[in-house]
């Protein structure tokens, strides 16, 4: 016959890793390109991508560094005009030969929900895979009056070029 104190010993390690867990998954914001990259693009097209975060926490603060291959895309054009990022610390700025994008801002009043950060438009140069991925150093910081890091994940996507 079980006790009920070995019950308990037996269901608490399980009991408190889903409790730990799930709600930390359910806080976690998400920055990603729209559309995502299951979609085929013709060498010399425009391709308009937007980075977008998605969160269910107020969020006030963006750092972000996007590598793109500048062997395949060509960039045109970075557009933050219709952004949510209302206090730019570093409008977005391109280094093409290396591949990179950098932007910092923030949102006076904060944000939470889905919402636009860039537009980033390119020209696919050649056939081939093309991968768009962020830095580890991109950061994204709560509205809470302390800096606090919101954990984030930053989603890369492939492009089929033909």
């Amino acid at each position: 016959m079980i006790n009920i104190k070995t019950k308990t010993y037996a269901i608490l390690p399980l009991f408190l890793l889903v409790f730990l867990a799930f709600p930390l998954h359910l806080r976690a914001a998400e920055v990603y390109f729209a559309p995502a990259g299951r979609r085929f693009e013709r060498v010399g097209d425009i391709l308009r991508l937007e980075v977008r975060v998605s969160s269910n926490e107020t969020l006030n603060a963006f750092e972000l560094t996007i590598f793109y291959p500048p062997e395949k895309l060509k960039l045109l054009k970075i557009n933050e005009k219709k952004s949510l990022i209302n206090l730019w610390v570093k409008k977005p700025s391109a280094w093409p030969k290396e591949g990179k994008i950098f932007f910092t801002g923030g949102k006076i009043g904060g944000f939470k929900g889905d919402g636009l950060l860039a537009e980033i438009i390119f020209q696919p140069k050649e056939p081939g895979k093309a991968r768009l991925t962020f830095s580890q150093e991109s950061l994204i910081l709560r509205h809470d009056g302390l800096g606090t890091p919101e954990p984030t994940s930053f989603l890369a996507s492939e492009f089929n070029l033909k």
